[in-house]
């Protein structure tokens, strides 16, 4: 689960879904995903949210609709953590 300033609750289900939700609990978006899902990580704007599992893919979605931006190449390893400097680059 992650929370952004602006109030977007994001939260991931074991089943492979994705929700986020509004301040008041208010659903806003749902997406579902083959990857098993080990780490996620807001941008410090709340804009956007990377996720990374265990094909190795990091996928980056707009965090209001949850839809689908970018996914960088796979690496060789499945993915355990990740984090963004200070100013996301």
């Amino acid at each position: 689960m992650q929370a952004s300033r602006e109030g977007h609750c994001v939260i991931f289900y074991e089943n492979g879904f994705f929700c986020t939700f509004s301040v008041n609990g208010k659903l806003q978006a749902t997406v579902q995903t083959d990857d098993n899902i080990r780490a996620i990580q807001l941008s410090r704007d709340g804009q956007y949210l990377l996720t990374g599992g265990d094909n190795g893919v990091v996928m980056v979605w707009q965090v209001s609709d949850l839809k689908q931006l970018f996914a960088y190449p796979g690496c060789d390893a499945g993915i355990r953590a990740m984090a963004l400097s200070y100013d996301q680059r």
